[in-house]
């Protein structure tokens, strides 16, 4: 009897110290985790993310922000979660999948109906579903977004065109023409300039979205031609910034360039003449009197010119009139079957420009083939990779 009561007291004793240990390894491990919570936080997430973001590694930043979304945003906090899915779908449409992009502004819009970045989120929902080449349903949702009543235009958002239910804004139009080269943005001073470029620019819309519906921009030509493109864009962005890094211009080097390319920056010998058309048959002395009185045309000839403006090609004369001094005339001579005069007005001398003078000039062309060398430098890199091959005998040579 003894010996069962003692056998009783054995197991009780042995099951308690069982529950004690489960206990204790359940504390343990609450008390790690809690531990490792501690350490990392879930504004460490989120500032992990963002780090990421800001480092250029969007895909690996996206991952670390799903992450957050998913471990660390409470399923109740519906603002928080839509904000969050908005910014991995603007993650994800800077890394062009448009798919993922849409399923995380669809799933913010779900959240939070009215968020403070909803026209935005709304924009981006239509670009989405144009680049995916979904333009049915992209102007479906550009309707049902956009409201038509004329007191929701904003009243800065000056409306110059329309093409359905898209409005084309003066902004866009001068965001356009910032776009074009010097040359032709001064064109655009004029107001008929103006009314053309926005007539072709409107044309250029109406004539996209007629392409985009017959399908041309899904042939593999066309994305061919896209990826192409994008592809030298990316590496001129690259090269852009690389630039920004590496060039410095100092303007000691500046001045140093000058020196040893004076040779580059001469002005050549020149003289202002002024000439008459003499008529055949006519005493040449009345119309050298003519000219030593102030009349005929007066054009600036070069050392080394072979046209005389408004006469044509006449080398050797041009040679002959450098020659002579000022007040000093010649002719009447014949170019191309007419007779002309001339007198000499005014003569500069070759000599070398100062620095002052051709200071944005030198400035200019030290920049270039500084960056030049930059971009030789950097593709020589690129094709010393080690992953690099060329097969070329020829390119090796090179």
């Amino acid at each position: 009897m003894k010996n069962q009561i003692l056998l009783v007291i054995v197991i009780v004793i042995t099951v308690v110290i069982l529950i004690y240990s489960i206990n204790i390894h359940r504390y343990l491990a609450i008390a790690n985790k809690e531990k490792i919570n501690q350490v990392w936080t879930k504004e460490n997430q989120s500032e992990y993310a963002n780090l990421l973001l800001a480092k250029g590694l969007d895909r690996a930043a996206a991952e670390e922000m799903e992450k957050y979304l998913n471990s660390h945003v409470s399923p109740s906090d519906k603002t928080k979660l839509a904000k969050v899915c908005y910014e991995l779908g603007n993650i994800y449409m800077g890394l062009y999948e448009y798919e993922k992009a849409l399923k995380y502004f669809y799933r913010s819009e779900m959240l939070n109906k009215n968020p403070s970045f909803k026209d935005d989120l709304n924009e981006k929902i239509v670009e989405a579903l144009e680049r995916l080449g979904m333009s049915s349903q992209a102007e479906y949702e550009l309707e049902s977004r956009t409201s038509i009543n004329e007191q929701d235009i904003q009243k800065n958002k000056n409306i110059i065109a329309r093409i359905g239910k898209k409005e084309i804004t003066e902004q866009e139009i001068n965001e356009a023409i910032d776009k074009l080269p010097s040359w032709m943005k001064n064109k655009m001073q004029s107001k008929k300039e103006r009314i053309d470029f926005i007539k072709q620019y409107v044309a250029n819309e109406v004539l996209y979205e007629k392409a985009k519906k017959l399908g041309i921009g899904k042939s593999y030509r066309i994305r061919k031609l896209i990826e192409d493109f994008k592809k030298h864009i990316i590496v001129q962005e690259f090269i852009k910034e690389q630039l920004k890094k590496k060039l410095h211009i100092d303007p000691s080097d500046v001045k140093l360039y000058y020196e040893a390319n004076k040779d580059k920056y001469v002005q050549k010998e020149k003289a202002k003449i002024r000439y008459i058309a003499v008529p055949r048959d006519s005493k040449e002395k009345q119309y050298i009197e003519r000219l030593e009185n102030g009349e005929g045309e007066s054009v600036w000839i070069h050392k080394g010119d072979a046209y005389i403006e408004n006469i044509g090609e006449a080398k050797e004369v041009i040679e002959k009139l450098l020659k002579k001094n000022k007040e000093e005339t010649l002719g009447p001579v014949n170019i191309k079957g007419n007779q002309y005069v001339f007198i000499i007005e005014d003569k500069k001398s070759r000599r070398v420009k100062s620095f002052e003078e051709v200071k944005d000039e030198v400035n200019y062309e030290y920049k270039l083939n500084k960056q030049k060398k930059i971009i030789d430098s950097i593709v020589k890199e690129a094709l010393e990779s080690k992953d690099v091959e060329i097969y070329d005998e020829d390119a090796n040579d090179k």
